[in-house]
């Protein structure tokens, strides 16, 4: 089986604002051509021959024959690098990073919903885009001044939104629309 991604149209700029959308489409593309998927299912052993994947062990007892495995685990990934054993032979190495978002009002007299843009602001370390509800989403490109908190279990860590790091990035924002109203506090 090969499976493989065709985009008919450029894609010039922007931004997905609906990731699940976006990964169904992919999903449902790579089904068409043969692809199966198993979603809320935990693997328990990845079996190998002459160094390659050969098979797939779920939790339910299934096994799974695969001439192509994609490990799409998301902050589970760097897991099942290490259970392929992997991990120690990729240059580039997934880790889970927590990474909060945050959402302001749109400055009163100006619809950040539809007149804002994306915006990488290096040097304030962080980014902001238009969000639903004229709202603006913001958040870090982690600068060096800012903690990172590497997630060693994926299915345990703080979900909350931290007030550091709100007013953090909220202020940053603040700093370059100077009419951005802010609540003190996270308003959820």
């Amino acid at each position: 089986m090969q499976l493989f991604a065709h985009i008919t149209q450029p894609l010039l700029d922007g931004y997905i604002n609906d990731p699940v959308l976006s990964v169904h489409n992919v999903q449902r593309a790579a089904e068409a051509k043969g692809a199966t998927f198993h979603f809320n299912t935990k693997v328990v052993e990845i079996k190998k021959d002459n160094n390659c994947v050969t098979e797939v062990i779920l939790e339910n007892g299934d096994e799974i024959n695969a001439d192509v495995v994609v490990n799409a685990a998301g902050p589970h990934s760097c897991i099942i690098n290490r259970m392929a054993d992997v991990e120690d032979k990729m240059n580039i190495k997934t880790r889970a990073l927590r990474h909060e978002v945050h959402f302001v009002p749109s400055p009163k007299m100006f619809s950040y919903e539809k007149d804002g843009m994306v915006v990488g602001d290096t040097d304030l370390g962080g980014y902001h885009r238009p969000e639903t509800g004229d709202l603006i989403l913001v958040s870090s490109e982690d600068p060096e001044c800012d903690p990172q908190e590497w997630i060693d279990d994926p299915d345990n860590f703080n979900r909350e939104v931290t007030p550091a790091q709100y007013q953090a990035q909220t202020f940053r924002l603040a700093k370059r629309i100077p009419s951005l109203e802010l609540p003190r506090k996270a308003p959820y």
